[in-house]
């Protein structure tokens, strides 16, 4: 059963994306002819951030809806992360009614189940471009359905900001990541994971199972 507070923020969550149909007086353009080039990869405002692109250009903004993956060898061991699997969904109409007002839906998706659906202004609902996931040898793969691909490895790492949504399990939210191309890749060299939203291991592996699944969403910023 849903607490109380997961079940407010749930139910809030419904509400934001209800409005989405409405939420902007002109038409939105659609992905394939947004110019990326006018946002900015969000910051963290703690006491560090992640290295900024450069000498790259913004490919695709994709809200990620999935789970974090983890393995518990005891009850009194630490969970161990083993990867993620996600859904990747077009952001960019998103943005085009706010970059603020996206970070904020980013907090909420987390809550929602997946596959996502909901309806974007003059667009219609909220399409699917690719799928996040961790290839046979580890590495954090991700892959759309234009045929780009980015086989990654972790090049930077910060904590979330501290006001960042715990999640519907309460755990907290992931790192925010820089991750860049470690060969075999097509298209893409570099992604950001930022706004992120639930995901995060519990402290210990106390009333877990060997393995588990934490809900999470975020923001996934990808570039070439």
């Amino acid at each position: 059963m849903l607490s109380l507070s997961i079940a407010s923020t749930f139910l809030t969550a419904l509400a934001v994306f209800s409005n989405l149909a409405s939420a902007a007086p002109a038409p939105l353009t659609p992905r394939n002819q947004v110019d990326l080039s006018r946002y900015s990869l969000p910051k963290n405002g703690g006491g560090s951030e992640l290295p900024a692109p450069s000498g790259v250009t913004l490919k695709y903004v994709a809200l990620g809806r999935g789970v974090q993956n983890y393995t518990c060898a005891s009850s009194s061991a630490t969970p161990v992360a083993i990867g993620a699997i996600a859904s990747l969904y077009d952001a960019s109409v998103l943005l085009q009614l706010s970059q603020d007002v996206f970070n904020v839906i980013t907090q909420y998706v987390a809550y929602l189940p997946d596959p996502l659906d909901f309806p974007v202004q003059n667009i219609g609902r909220i399409q699917p471009i690719g799928h996040h996931f961790f290839n046979a040898a580890g590495s954090p793969t991700f892959q759309f359905n234009d045929g780009d691909i980015l086989i990654a490895k972790k090049t930077g790492d910060i904590p979330a900001p501290a006001n960042a949504s715990k999640g519907p399990a309460g755990t907290g939210a992931v790192d925010w990541l820089q991750l860049q191309d470690k060969g075999g890749s097509v298209g893409l060299s570099e992604v950001y994971r930022v706004e992120t939203s639930g995901g995060k291991a519990p402290a210990t592996c106390a009333g877990q199972s060997a393995a588990f699944s934490i809900e999470y969403a975020a923001q996934y910023w990808l570039y070439n």
